[in-house]
This record gives structure tokens, C-alpha cells and sequence, in this order.
């Protein structure tokens, strides 16, 4: 069945509702909502289409094309929260993601308190590391729980991410060389975007918009992992560790500022359930 949505119009009403009411008589429209005066089912599909073309030739097209626009994003808002309920049942993969990144951050306490312990000096710098560190694993979790768990091919999209969390837990193991592990979860973050923007079956538009954060995000764990190399074997002073924490901490606050709200993981979730034109097939 076609539904057809029906204006408020304010001009000629009286003519307006003796058209519906005669087309209601006939049995060619019916109300498709409880008491609506709004929304009618059309009866016959050929009356749709004949209704369809004889719009499309008297319509303005810039109005043509504003309720064209509003359909499709109707629609496509439909299939994609129908997606993401149907994933959202998964609760037992749900609970596997959580269960990991909790075990980081424990594992991550241990290691600093191990560490804090043992430290003779800049005992305030561990601590802000210690914190930059916690919210490097938040973000890569934040990133797998809302965007990319819900990606169909989800085998290496889970190990990238147990590797960028277990990138964060050597980062406090192995302190001196704190930024190229983060530096190099940063990287798996990205590889996990790209994995996803290769895809042939994401639309041309979704493949845009994953691997180009993809790209920027593996640049960007590149740039971090020869910065600590090059503080450790060319600087390797006692401002090293300013430097490291100043250059994941501006990246940090720009990331979880830009990249964990609403629009964001919205405009990738619709990324992820597009579907290639080549890929579709019309019912």
C-alpha cells in the first residue's frame, strides 16, 4: 500500500475536503491513522503512481525536491535505528566489550600503583600521565561501543580493539616509552576505520567519511610514535616528559571534545548501515 500525506491548506479548504471525502465515498483513499485528517492510505497502487506523476509535473521543484529530501531522510532514519535495535539485542558481545575495557583500566591501576611506588621523582607528572592514559582507553572504548561494534564484519574490528586497549596497559608498563604505545593505539584505531571504509558494500559517501578519519588517525599514531622516539634518543632530557604529556593531552582534549557527541557518532553509524547503489536491489 502507498501512503499519502495530505497538507494543511488553508486556501479553497471547502473544495480541498469535497475532493477528499468523494475520493473516501469512492473507496480510493481511506484514513491510514485513528481519527487523522492528516494521513490517508491510497487504495490501489497504479492510483499512487498516477497521483506520483501528476505531482512531479505540477509541483514546484524546489518544493519536489525539499519533500524528496525529507522522505529519504525519513527513511533512511528508519533503517537505521531498526539496525541498531536489532544489534543492541546482542547483549552478551555487548557485555565482552565492556568486561575488556574494565579489565584495562584495573590492569592499568596496578601497573601505576606498582610504578608510583617505585618512583623516585616527577611523581605529579605519573599521575597526570596515569590520567591521559584512563582517558585514552576511554575514548578508544567509546569509539567500539557506539561506532564500530556495530559494524557486520566484526572479528578484526575486535581484535584491533583489544590491541588498542592492551596498547593503553603497556603504556603504564612500560613507562619511558609511555607516548609510542599510545601512539600506537592510535594507530589500530585508525586501521579499524579504514577496515571498515574499504568495504564495497558501504556507500561512496561512507567509505569518505571512514577512511579519511581512518587516515588522519593512523597519521596521527605514526606522528606520536616517532615524536617519543625521537624525545628518547635525540632530547632525552628531564623536559621529555612535559613534552609527551602535552602533545597527547592537546590530542586527547580535541578528540573526546570533537569526536564523542551526538553528531558524530551519528553521522558514522548512518555510515555504517549505507548501502552501496551497486549493492542495493529494489523490491
Amino acid at each position: 500500500m502507498r501512503i499519502l500525506c495530505i497538507a494543511d491548506i488553508k486556501y479553497e479548504k471547502q473544495t480541498f475536503n469535497k475532493v477528499i471525502n468523494k475520493l473516501q465515498e469512492l473507496q480510493l483513499i481511506k484514513h491510514s491513522v485513528y481519527n487523522s485528517d492528516e494521513v490517508y492510505e491510497i487504495a490501489h497502487d497504479f492510483i499512487a503512481k498516477s497521483f506520483e506523476s501528476y505531482a512531479k509535473s505540477e509541483m514546484l521543484v524546489d518544493v519536489r525536491a525539499a519533500i524528496d529530501q525529507y522522505v529519504t531522510e525519513f527513511l533512511k532514519n528508519i533503517s537505521i535505528n531498526e539496525e541498531i535495535d536489532k544489534y543492541r539485542m546482542k547483549k552478551s558481545k555487548r557485555s565482552n566489550s565492556i568486561i575488556m575495557f574494565w579489565l584495562s583500566i584495573i590492569l592499568s591501576i596496578i601497573f601505576f600503583a606498582a610504578n608510583y611506588v617505585c618512583a623516585t621523582n616527577n611523581d605529579n607528572l605519573l599521575v597526570i600521565k596515569f590520567v591521559l592514559t584512563l582517558c585514552s582507553l576511554f575514548y578508544v572504548f567509546s569509539f567500539y561501543y557506539c561506532i564500530t561494534r556495530f559494524y557486520s564484519k566484526k572479528s578484526i574490528i575486535i581484535f584491533l580493539y583489544l590491541l588498542s586497549l592492551l596498547c593503553g596497559v603497556l603504556s603504564i608498563i612500560n613507562l619511558p616509552y609511555w607516548l609510542l604505545y599510545l601512539g600506537l593505539g592510535n594507530f589500530f584505531v585508525g586501521i579499524s576505520s579504514l577496515v571498515i571504509g574499504v568495504d564495497k558494500k558501504i556507500s561512496r559517501i561512507g567509505k569518505h567519511i571512514y577512511i579519511s578519519y581512518g587516515l588522519k588517525t593512523v597519521l596521527m599514531g605514526i606522528l606520536l610514535i616517532f615524536l617519543e622516539i625521537y624525545l628518547r634518543n635525540v632530547i632525552n632530557t628531564t623536559d621529555t616528559f612535559i613534552l609527551e604529556m602535552v602533545s597527547m593531552g592537546a590530542l586527547l582534549m580535541y578528540a573526546l571534545y570533537s569526536h564523542l557527541n551526538e553528531e558524530f557518532i551519528y553521522v558514522h553509524l548512518e555510515a555504517i548501515f549505507s548501502k552501496n547503489s551497486s549493492q542495493r536491489t529494489d523490491v
